[in-house]
């Protein structure tokens, strides 16, 4: 989780005009006080109960009335266990917790987290007939199902999820959508989708091209047998979040755009980071099979793998286009890799397809037999297999955030961004980054004068609050932003366990797929 939210409400940014969707008006208050999985006539109010009487509008089980919009407040802290064994039933009597009318559910007290667990008897929460459901720190654990939505069924288009500061964690689907499975809107803010696992969308699955959007969240160490590790979508809004650590046998280890969407689908990832995460067959990071449009406004895509079994089927480790267009604007496309020589080796694999430029975007390697730069040139840096560039990226790191990869002080990324500004969608300027640190801010240079870096982190800037925001004393921030904690978790279980190193080069720590891989493939080439 990354941060509490007392008050919120989602907007969808388009070229025109900006939706926002608050959360909806509070009816009923039911205050659940016991942990017990029941349905009994007694003083408690378990939360089944809550919700039989918030789905009946009825004082029910010791439970206040629901009316209308209600919310339910969860006076404990201790887990919810489901322990009412029966799936495939669809009343609220066993199994997984079935919401019919429009619902939040969270602690009483917003500092604590509640962990809801399915113990694998069932999912956890199946939202039915156009009801709206927002969860709120909450920890929804332990679904296992069969075929969809091992977390959280989302069954109907007129149906909205919310998820504010939640985690959605170690579920399982046997099909589609290991943690959330969405045919109607799903919002996340502050919310971290972990280790799920399912044949398609091991993270999230996306039944509709209604739209998937996350605000300063994370996908990490979802796991797809087939594709879409991290998530599988038609139309996608990603802000200041990451995709990290996610896994696919087939293709799209971190976001998989699938080829049943529409030409007027558009999806945005802005001041975002994908990084490290692989696919067995074609995009590491991102798979792109879509007649729709992709924008990428301050995005990082590193450190992601194709062919991870090593095989030699596979391209694209950071971006494989198929179908439609992917269209990159002050972002950088870099370090991404493919294994060689049985997995003896690896070599850059950035791109497969075709990528149509905005502008001021840094590609590390492009061989045209593979991956071709359209759009305008304009402010571009591009290696090529001869002549490499180098983006000078550390390891993937967090600083109690969704992650990033931060720039070495002599990336070539540094203050290469549009001079105007970097862009967000609709021709506003990108204020902040992807850690909210103040954008644009003038890096190691003689010129003293503030211009945005490429990518999803500004370097060496200072947050918002700092006494001397305007460039004073700008030197010694550096410094600060190196003191970054390793990302949590076990490496061997996420993304690509036989390539990851250690950086050699410092910065915070974390085990990834480190620089020191890529300098060793340069040097084998120039033997």
């Amino acid at each position: 989780m990354f941060g509490k939210h007392a008050v919120f409400s989602f907007c969808l940014a388009f070229p025109v005009l900006l939706l926002c969707f608050a959360a909806p008006s509070q009816g009923a208050r039911i205050v659940a006080t016991s942990t017990a999985d029941q349905l009994a006539n007694d003083t408690r109010c378990t939360l089944r109960e809550a919700i039989e009487s918030a789905n009946q509008d009825q004082a029910l089980f010791g439970c206040t009335a629901g009316s209308g919009p209600d919310l339910i407040e969860l006076n404990f802290t201790n887990p919810v266990v489901l322990t009412r064994a029966g799936g495939n039933e669809d009343d609220n009597q066993t199994g997984d917790f079935d919401i019919t009318e429009d619902l939040t559910i969270r602690p009483l007290f917003l500092n604590n987290v509640v962990t809801i667990d399915a113990a694998g008897l069932d999912r956890v929460f199946d939202l039915f007939g156009g009801a709206d459901l927002t969860l709120q720190n909450l920890r929804i654990t332990g679904g296992v199902v069969i075929p969809f939505g091992g977390g959280v069924f989302v069954r109907q288009a007129s149906s909205t999820l919310r998820l504010i500061d939640a985690q959605v964690v170690d579920n399982e689907a046997s099909l589609f959508g290991g943690g959330v499975y969405g045919t109607g809107p799903v919002f996340l803010e502050g919310t971290s989708v972990e280790s799920n696992r399912a044949a398609v969308g091991g993270g999230i699955y996306m039944d509709s091209d209604d739209v998937l959007d996350l605000q300063a969240s994370r996908l990490r160490g979802n796991r797809a047998t087939s594709d879409g590790g991290g998530a599988s979508v038609r139309r996608l809004i990603f802000r200041d979040s990451t995709v990290v650590g996610n896994r696919a046998d087939r293709d799209g280890g971190g976001v998989a755009w699938r080829l049943d969407g529409g030409a007027s689908d558009v999806s945005f990832l802005i001041n975002s980071t994908v990084a490290e995460n692989s696919s067995f067959r074609d995009g590491g990071g991102l798979f792109f099979d879509s007649p729709g449009i992709i924008e990428l406004y301050n995005t990082t895509v590193a450190w992601n793998v194709a062919d991870e079994d090593a095989d030699g089927v596979g391209s694209g480790g950071g971006v494989f286009v198929d179908d439609g267009q992917v269209r990159p604007r002050n972002s950088v496309v870099a370090s991404n890799l493919v294994p060689t020589a049985g997995g003896a080796n690896v070599a850059p694999s950035d791109c497969f397809g075709a990528l149509s430029s905005l502008g001021h975007n840094l590609f590390g390697v492009v061989d045209p037999g593979d991956c071709q730069i359209g759009g305008t040139a304009n402010g571009n840096l591009t290696g090529t297999v001869a002549d490499p560039i180098d983006a000078e990226l550390d390891c993937l790191m967090t600083t109690g955030g969704p992650g990033v990869v931060k720039p070495f002080a002599g990336s070539p990324v540094i203050d290469a961004g549009e001079a105007a500004g970097c862009m967000d969608v609709g021709g506003g300027t990108l204020a902040a980054d992807q850690l909210g640190n103040v954008r644009p801010w003038d890096g190691f240079d003689p010129d003293l004068v503030a211009r945005c870096d490429i990518g999803a982190v500004e370097f060496g800037a200072p947050s918002p609050d700092f006494i001397f925001v305007d460039g004073f004393e700008s030197g010694g921030t550096t410094l600060w932003s190196f003191m970054q904690a390793a990302l949590p978790g076990d490496p061997s279980t996420e993304g690509t366990p036989r390539l990851r190193k250690r950086s050699a080069r410092g910065g915070g720590g974390g085990a990834c797929v480190g620089p020191e891989i890529l300098a060793r493939w340069r040097a084998d080439r120039s033997e």
